[in-house]
């Protein structure tokens, strides 16, 4: 797979939410092997999981681990170069983000940060799931452990899939109160 700059443009998907029991952990494997971008190597997978862990931390949740498997069916779903969430059977008790662009819109960065930014419309004052948050949500939410994301290049645009275990975004009374904090704990 390759990459192909094209004019900028830029979709985000939104984080599947919905009522599921808290997912069993997968056990992760090393990111020195993990297939994780375009680029074939681990920079990539680095990049991807440093970026979620520094926001987890302003957050108070703990560090996010690599899974070789969550980032394998993440790629798996981005190699199809469907812009839309994978049905549930496809990805049981998993988080999933989604987003694409084209050009430096299309780094793993900038369509990161689109996700984070999504802190600014979430009302701490009242949690619970809120439109237009669900990425940023399942970014922080404590109770997920491991990470695994992958990019395919589809029509010039580069598409990033991202998927989580256990899943965030659970709306059953009183998971976002313990799993989605303001950030205070921040250098």
């Amino acid at each position: 797979m390759r990459i192909v700059a094209a004019s900028a443009t830029l979709v985000i998907g939104l984080v599947l939410g919905g009522c599921a029991p808290a997912a069993k952990e997968i056990i992760g494997g090393d990111i020195s092997t993990a297939k994780a971008s375009a680029r074939g190597d681990a920079a990539a997978a680095q990049e991807m999981l440093a970026l979620h862990n520094a926001k987890r931390r302003l957050h108070c949740a703990p560090d996010l681990t690599w899974s070789s498997d969550l980032a394998a069916a993440a790629q798996a779903w981005a190699d199809r170069c469907e812009f839309s969430h994978a049905p549930r059977a496809e990805n049981p008790n998993q988080g999933e983000n989604l987003a694409r662009g084209a050009g430096s819109l299309g780094a793993a960065a900038h369509l990161f940060g689109g996700w984070y930014d999504e802190v600014r419309q979430y009302n701490f004052g009242k949690p619970g799931y809120q439109k237009g948050t669900g990425h940023f949500t399942q970014i922080v939410w404590r109770g997920t452990r491991e990470v695994g994301c992958a990019v395919a290049s589809c029509s010039g645009k580069q598409f990033w899939v991202c998927r989580y275990a256990p899943m965030g975004n659970i709306v059953n009374a009183g998971y976002f109160e313990k799993n989605v904090s303001k950030a205070t704990c921040g250098p």
